[in-house]
């Protein structure tokens, strides 16, 4: 396996194995890590998390991962979200997405662990790529 492949899945099992324990403790189930199933619903049927749930878990996860989820939705949601005319200047962060947006758009993505996983390694892929664009502008701007 290459080396940039076993960083990535070894980067996921620890992105999945702390997602479960935020889980356990911000949302107060009385279950074992190694009882949640990483492809079965978070709502539901699954887990049977409700809209407080996802909203608790929104927080969680941005607080425990220093994200922002309503600058940092993948741009078909906001897309959808906000329509075309507003889609550049959404993912340009100069208008995010309001609280009840963002946890819609969150539960489509969090349907299951692993596809909190990819949203995630995502938000992290592009807050990258937006510090180097910021790098490269200061750089020249000099």
């Amino acid at each position: 396996m290459e080396q940039g492949m076993l960083q990535r899945a070894t980067e996921r099992a620890r992105l999945l194995e702390e997602l479960k324990a935020l889980l356990i403790e911000n949302l107060h189930l009385s279950i074992q890590p190694d009882d949640i199933d990483p492809d079965a619903a978070l709502f539901g049927s699954g887990l049977g998390l409700d809209s407080v749930d996802a909203v608790e878990l929104i927080v969680a996860v941005e607080d425990r991962f220093d994200l922002d989820f309503s600058r940092q939705l993948p741009p078909e949601e906001a897309q959808r979200l906000l329509g075309m005319s507003s889609l550049s200047a959404q993912g340009m962060g100069e208008h995010p997405l309001n609280a009840r947006q963002v946890e819609t758009s969150m539960r489509i993505f969090m349907r299951t662990l692993n596809s909190l996983v990819d949203v995630i390694v995502w938000a992290r892929e592009i807050e990258k790529i937006s510090d180097t664009a910021k790098d490269l502008e200061q750089v020249e701007s000099l």
